[in-house]
């Protein structure tokens, strides 16, 4: 079976399009994004079939709690305990009949990593009542691309989709969300993580496997019908019409907590440029700048008309503080507590500063000796 591997870039949707996913006859899948490997390592009961499969029902860890994904009402990061139009339900997936799977799938078996977790997801799906023998692919939706180096060791063939969004947006919706949900990330160690994930995109990818395709979420929420269309054909399956429903066991699905407000399903205003006033004009010219070859090959538009001249420019300009990295300062330096507090966030503060200027540099260069990998993407003739 082909296996489909699902990662993102930051806030570009990755649960969302599962959600479109779930419930497609020919798909064999655990829902929402685990980190099985993660689970294996930590596992104290490998000498024990029975102890280990009760061990990753009641698995939690801080990004993932496994018995949400039996009991969906324990998920309320992903709000799945307000599934459905009213926003009053929930899915449940028996415990019992998917440990009954579980023994029946791995007794007499070698008990490795590589066998349990494909028990795993065939458990779960005869549990969910999924037609085994119709399934094309098995899709895992790893979420961090870190964490392909130990599916690797067990699986060294499979394919990756690597969600993808206007940088300028992404930079702003993942500090803007987190900081709403949770004011302890609204510090320069985070905005700095969320530009190299913007600058890295999926090139990490690479010391993986060459099998990659992006994905924009604004072709995922614009032109739907031809990018499961694309992806049906690439995987060979069926399109179905639970595709262009978010649910999640049948059950609508509303977005996450990060979201604030309630998404109801396709979002046609998703490309609305929404950084303007959250970004200082030379930090937008220097996002299109370094990344002028991605802006133009996904048909992001441009504020700015981009000259050679700008290479000298920029590398002068990269010492400018970004407007985020002045705010952060401010917000750190007032919430201080005590002269020792404000020596150490101004120190936090330059730190990241610095790494923000060698990040900057480190990908001018690339751009100048025309080093920068751009995978191939769902929809790409478009923009062609």
């Amino acid at each position: 079976m082909r296996k489909v591997l699902l990662v993102t870039t930051g806030r570009t949707g990755t649960d969302f399009f599962q959600s479109l996913l779930d419930g497609h006859s020919q798909i064999l899948q655990l829902t929402g994004s685990w980190f099985f490997h993660r689970f294996w390592e930590e596992a104290v009961c490998k000498d024990n079939l029975i102890d280990l499969v009760n061990e990753f029902v009641w698995h939690s860890c801080s990004t993932c709690n496994h018995i949400a994904k039996f009991k969906s009402y324990h998920n309320r990061m992903e709000r799945w305990d307000q599934l459905g139009v009213n926003k009053d339900e929930f899915f449940e997936v028996d415990i019992d009949t998917f440990k009954d799977h579980m023994l029946h799938t791995l007794t007499d078996r070698e008990l490795n990593s590589k066998n349990f977790f494909l028990a795993v997801n065939m458990a779960y799906g005869l549990t969910t009542k999924v037609d085994i023998m119709k399934t094309k692919i098995l899709f895992y939706h790893i979420h961090h691309i870190k964490k392909i180096v130990e599916f690797k060791e067990d699986f060294p063939d499979f394919d990756v989709i690597c969600m993808v969004r206007d940088p300028r947006n992404l930079l702003v919706s993942g500090i803007e969300n987190w900081k709403r949900f949770n004011i302890k990330k609204y510090d320069s160690n985070f905005i700095f993580q969320i530009l190299k994930r913007i600058f890295d995109e999926s090139e990490p990818l690479l010391q993986y496997t060459e099998n990659i395709k992006t994905m924009k979420l604004e072709d995922l929420h614009l032109f739907h019908r031809k990018v499961f269309e694309e992806f049906c054909s690439t995987y060979g399956l069926e399109v179905q019409d639970t595709m262009y429903e978010s649910a999640y066991h049948g059950k609508k699905w509303w977005g996450d907590q990060l979201s604030v407000k309630y998404i109801d399903g396709f979002n046609r205003n998703i490309d609305k440029q929404k950084w303007q006033d959250k970004l200082f004009f030379h930090d937008n010219l220097l996002l299109e700048f370094i990344l002028e070859d991605r802006l133009k090959y996904y048909g992001y538009p441009q504020k700015n008309k981009i000259h050679k001249i700008y290479l000298i420019l920029v590398f002068f300009l990269v010492f400018l503080p970004m407007k985020y990295e002045l705010k952060v300062f401010a917000h750190s330096f007032r919430n201080s507590v005590s002269a020792k507090a404000r020596a150490a966030s101004v120190k936090n503060c330059g730190k990241y500063y610095v790494m923000r200027i060698s990040l900057y540099h480190k990908f001018i260069l690339k751009k100048a000796r025309k080093k920068i990998f751009l995978a191939n993407s769902f929809l790409q003739k478009k923009y062609c």
